[in-house]
């Protein structure tokens, strides 16, 4: 990555029928497997495959090239979980650490993983920031696959994905902040409406 970040080995596959074209990709950048597959709209842990051949993920790019999402390719990188950093206006607000059910290999709480509330995250945290500033985010969390030879980026986004589901204190702490950031930014946008209507 541009920052330095260790991150999975990725291929975004082309769209639909022509989904079989990247695998001559795949094969050359990340090997022979194992491999997740999953679809880069989706959420929550939906859709997302391990795969551990060449011939397996031939096999399920043939069936999720016809669902008409867009699909990426990731090296499967043993890991006992993950740890998701929330940051609002460039400060830490909470964290969970999910971990996967026995003998499965996604940590979703939707998929049957469990959480724990703020984990310790200074192994990751000048990363995180490194992240948010870079992407001038006032609101992003930071995902991290816990890796026996250390943290390695999993993603970051802004959906509000299991909010739910984060266990307290976590689930207070961010939306204390989120709601406290969103309702600035409504005033704020509405001190410019009415400034703008008095001209």
């Amino acid at each position: 990555s541009v920052l330095g970040v260790r991150t999975p080995k990725t291929v975004a596959l082309p769209f639909g029928r022509y989904a079989r074209r990247g695998l001559d990709v795949v094969r050359a950048e990340i090997g022979e497997g194992p491999y997740i597959l999953k679809a880069r709209e989706m959420g929550i842990g939906f859709g997302v495959l391990k795969l551990d051949s060449f011939e397996q993920l031939r096999a399920a790019v043939d069936i999720v090239s016809q669902t008409g999402q867009n699909y990426i390719v990731q090296e499967y990188l043993p890991n006992r979980g993950d740890l998701r950093v929330a940051m609002v206006e460039g400060k830490f607000v909470a964290s969970m650490l999910r971990s996967p059910a026995e003998g499965s290999y996604l940590s979703n709480i939707s998929q049957g993983g469990s959480a724990s509330a703020n984990p310790d995250v200074a192994a990751v945290m000048h990363d995180v920031e490194r992240i948010v500033a870079s992407l001038q985010a006032d609101y992003l969390c930071v995902d991290w696959l816990l890796t026996d030879d250390g943290p390695v980026l999993g993603e970051w986004g802004t959906a509000m994905a299991e909010f739910s589901s984060l266990p307290e204190p976590a689930r207070s702490q961010l939306a204390d902040a989120f709601f406290t950031w969103v309702g600035r930014l409504l005033s704020d946008g509405e001190a410019v409406a009415a400034a703008d209507e008095t001209r």
